[in-house]
């Protein structure tokens, strides 16, 4: 029994689909690693969520860019590819203003 080759068509959606929920993922990551980083600010908890969520947001953005030039089917890759690209890139965008929010509360003393 041989094993079934993979098409392009089909490898640029598999891309697409991680895009999408590597997206997906990061940005509803967001308001758990915001609560958990408040309760559990003893821990760092805060540093250890932006720090898995960077990468998450980054490869759906990449992904998001890569599928979308590559794929071929605008109803389903392309789609897929878009949402996972500006998902990627609200997470990242919500981290800088979390950051910025963070740094103001705390170090009032420094934008004074």
């Amino acid at each position: 029994m041989e094993p079934k080759q993979v098409t392009e068509k089909q490898r640029a959606s598999i891309g697409a689909r991680i895009g999408f929920w590597m997206g997906l993922g990061s940005l509803l990551a967001m308001p758990v690693s915001a609560i958990l980083g408040y309760v559990l600010e003893e821990l760092g908890m805060m540093q250890l969520c932006i720090s898995l969520i960077c990468p998450a947001a980054l490869v759906g953005i990449v992904l998001g860019i890569l599928q979308r030039k590559k794929a071929e089917e605008p109803e389903k890759g392309k789609r897929l590819a878009l949402a996972g690209l500006v998902m990627g890139a609200v997470s990242i965008g919500l981290i800088f203003l979390l950051i910025l929010l963070i740094l103001l509360i705390f170090l009032p003393g420094v934008y004074t």
